[in-house]
């Protein structure tokens, strides 16, 4: 089980990197710390996204707060991504049932708000 999980200093040493910018990332709950008989472990599958903050912080200087922010906003965007694949799948499914065409775009207009169809359509037309 501790095979998957890294020690934080040995990282911190390896990569330059401050243990302090781990801490704080781990206060705003960007990543998970695991404790472990008084030794700090991060596990392996936060391993990109740590790396990625990292990016951001030394390499670009944006705080925290904006890593928050910039977290919070990917995580948003892969919903809205995920949104719309769904919504791309019940309109091909409507098509492949062969409704009539005025009755799947009635159903559209009714289910979905006008900002999403135009989204829809932009896309369906790429």
């Amino acid at each position: 089980m501790q095979s998957d999980l890294i020690i934080i200093n040995d990282f911190c040493d390896r990569c330059h990197v401050d243990p302090s910018f781990i801490m704080e990332l781990e206060e705003d709950g960007l990543i998970e710390v695991r404790v472990i008989d008084e030794e700090r472990y991060l596990p392996t599958s936060q391993l990109a996204e740590l790396e990625r903050y990292t990016h951001l912080y030394y390499d670009l200087s944006i705080n925290i707060a904006g890593i928050d922010a910039i977290h919070h906003m990917l995580e948003r965007i892969e919903l809205l991504q995920q949104e719309v694949r769904s919504l791309r799948n019940e309109l091909e499914f409507y098509f492949w049932c062969r409704i009539p065409k005025q009755k799947a775009k009635s159903i559209v207009r009714r289910v979905l708000p006008k900002e999403t169809r135009q989204k829809i359509k932009q896309l369906l037309h790429k």
